[in-house]
C-alpha cells in the first residue's frame, strides 16, 4: 500500500472535517511533520496531551477525539481482577 494514499483514522477524521494540517499545527505547536505522520502511519502512537491539544484546536470534546480514535480497540475477554 503506498503511504501517500493510506489515511489513519486520525487521518480519515481531519478530511471529514476539512481540516487544513499546517493550521492545526501552528494552533497546536505540535510540529507538522508530527500531524502529517499522525494522518498517515497507524503506527505511531498519540500521546494524551497532544490528542487534547487537537481536539481544542478542531473545538472538538477530547473525549470525542479520543473515542473516535480507538473505537476499534477491544477490551480482552478476561475482567478486571
Amino acid at each position: 500500500m503506498n503511504s501517500k494514499n493510506h489515511r489513519t483514522s486520525f487521518g480519515k477524521y481531519l478530511d471529514h472535517k476539512s481540516v487544513n494540517q499546517a493550521a492545526l499545527a501552528r494552533a497546536t505547536g505540535i510540529r507538522p511533520n508530527r500531524i502529517s505522520e499522525f494522518a498517515s502511519k497507524d503506527c505511531l502512537k498519540m500521546r494524551a496531551d497532544e490528542i487534547y491539544l487537537l481536539a481544542k484546536a478542531m473545538n472538538e470534546a477530547p473525549c470525542h477525539l479520543l473515542e473516535y480514535l480507538y473505537r476499534d480497540i477491544k477490551r480482552p475477554s478476561r475482567g478486571m481482577r
